[in-house]
């Protein structure tokens, strides 16, 4: 037996030539209409209309399922017997399907610089991501990729970067592609194939760190001005005088309410990176900000109105009739960790105290080198909090923004005396695919029908879900109204009576609340963003029914 070529090619459709055939499809039973238009036998003149053309500089816009949007890709498979162009008619009679084996799709990243990035998995079923194809035509599986060629050594092998953690034994990522059923198949006289394109995926690459780094540890450090754009900037070296008032006990603290510089934010940042735990990056955080030293200008109150983390300092002199007033002084870390642990258990919102009018200050002056310092060692404990999040260690499949990809298709033939073999499609345009925020035009909207406010249809609305309340979120509904939260006066619940409550509601009186708040912020925030034009409108309609 002869062998000859197989060869796997788009249906030629408006201009596509030899690449595969992409349809966006809109229809709610996208697969049963686009094999019923395939089936007409008009030569796919009406499977034509949702056949997506590029142009050679602009790539095709790819929708989600989110937009009830699907992208199918399309292909016949021909024997080439001449493989010559002029001969083609005669030479390329359809593929037998019984000697089809195994066919599917791929979809591969465009490479920055070139080449193509294939979405692999190892041995272990770990996901490897994205990685750089040496061969765009091996086989996705392994086990059907003929040997790779050793030296026998082993140590050669692996200076030669061949072996067991190589490309070769990753599988890449493939889905299916059917062939279309025996009746479309006889009416156009083609092997078909379709197959559904994923543009969406909730895999992400699980490749170990490179570099000795740790799972979910920045590729690269954030730079001192990085740093100092996100941190406030006390944290950076500044000089600045922060007022103190007398809080509880007559005891002067910071002024929450009033401070004129953002110094709270400093508390903030210290609580939410955990930076008076008792860790290294801590400790490390600690011992920078100690190091700098806080001088408090007393504004004619003595050292009975500073408690703990303040050092009063009192002039030891001997000559009479001289009055030296003591000198106050604090380390920057141990104040901070004194004011932070302050704001955050207080059971009184601190930010809406009374403030006692005070001349008293505290001076906070840093160095250039020391706010250096302090914002490396915050950036370490930055490192440790972000390792601890447990996030996806590597990128998701399709998460890089503006990224362009292509697919191509394989068949697998098994011929009588010959070994089974891979063919491969041509590759087909770029694409990229659409942020789930985005809408399609070419879809109607999602449309929920609200109830209507007359007593009638409110009465016929009975509670169908139901909400279960704790008694302190109970005890804190029951005391406090709308006024109280207007004018910063609500009360904490505390759950005196000890019971739970269960509160039934109606599920679409919910969202006609949610309805007519959201007109409200709406018209709020248009005076800002001016935006209500671009995501509102409201048309009339008849009145159904």
């Amino acid at each position: 037996m002869v062998d000859h070529p197989i060869e796997l090619r788009g249906l030629g459709l408006m201009g596509t030539g030899k690449k595969p055939t992409l349809l966006e499809r809109t229809d709610q039973d996208f697969i049963g209409t686009t094999l019923n238009e395939m089936g007409i036998g008009d030569n796919f003149a009406t499977l034509s209309g949702s056949v997506m053309q590029a142009t050679s500089k602009t790539a095709l816009h790819f929708f989600q399922p989110i937009h009830r949007t699907f992208h199918l890709a399309i292909f016949e498979a021909v024997c080439d017997l001449f493989q010559e162009p002029a001969l083609a008619l005669l030479g390329q009679p359809r593929l037998n399907p019984q000697v089809i084996e195994g066919s599917g799709l791929v979809v591969r990243r465009v490479a920055a610089g070139g080449g193509h990035e294939a979405w692999m998995q190892a041995a272990d079923k770990s996901m490897r991501g994205w990685v750089r194809l040496t061969d765009d035509d091996q086989d996705p599986d392994p086990a059907f990729r003929r040997p790779t060629l050793t030296s026998g050594i082993r140590e050669l092998d692996e200076q030669l970067g061949i072996g067991i953690a190589t490309i070769d034994t990753l599988s890449e990522s493939v889905s299916a592609l059917f062939v279309a059923p025996p009746d479309v198949c006889t009416t156009n006289k083609k092997t078909l194939f379709y197959g559904l394109i994923p543009v969406t995926s909730s895999e992400y690459s699980e490749a170990p760190p490179q570099n000795g780094k740790v799972t979910n540890e920045p590729e690269e450090d954030l730079t001192l001005d990085q740093l100092r754009a996100v941190l406030p900037v006390y944290m950076s070296g500044t000089s600045a005088s922060v007022p103190l008032h007398l809080g509880p006990g007559n005891k002067f603290e910071l002024d929450f309410f009033n401070v004129e510089d953002p110094f709270v934010s400093v508390l903030r940042w210290m609580l939410e990176l955990e930076a008076f735990e008792n860790t290294p990056q801590g400790n490390a955080v600690m011992t920078e900000l100690n190091k700098v030293m806080m001088v408090i200008n007393p504004g004619g109150f003595d050292e009975t109105f500073f408690a703990a983390p303040f050092t009063v300092l009192v002039p030891e002199i001997d000559l009479p009739f001289v009055d030296i007033p003591p000198v106050v002084t604090v380390q920057a870390g141990e104040f901070i960790r004194a004011m932070a642990f302050r704001l955050r258990d207080s059971d009184v919102d601190l930010t809406n105290e009374a403030t006692t009018a005070t001349a008293t200050s505290i001076n906070w002056s840093i160095t250039t080198q020391q706010g250096n310092a302090i914002l490396l060692a915050l950036r370490e404990l930055m490192k440790k909090k972000l390792i601890g999040l447990n996030l996806p260690q590597g990128e998701l499949r399709f998460d890089r923004p503006n990224a362009e990809y292509q697919i191509r298709a394989f068949v697998r033939v098994s011929r009588p005396g010959c070994p089974q073999e891979t063919w491969w499609s041509d590759y087909s345009n770029r694409f990229t695919i659409a942020p789930w925020h985005e809408t399609n035009g070419k879809v109607p909207p999602t449309q929920i029908a609200l109830p209507d406010i007359t007593r009638a249809s409110l009465k016929a609305l009975k509670p169908n879900i139901a909400f279960v309340m704790p008694p302190a979120l109970y005890d804190l509904m029951g005391k406090n109204g709308l006024s109280n939260y207007l004018d910063g006066d609500a009360q904490k619940g505390n759950g005196g009576l000890t019971i739970e409550w269960i509160c039934s509601f109606s599920l679409p009186i919910i969202t006609l609340c949610a309805f007519i708040c959201l007109n409200i912020f709406l018209s709020l925030f248009n005076i800002i963003f001016n935006w209500m034009f671009f995501i509102k409108i409201c048309l009339p309609i008849p009145k159904r029914g």
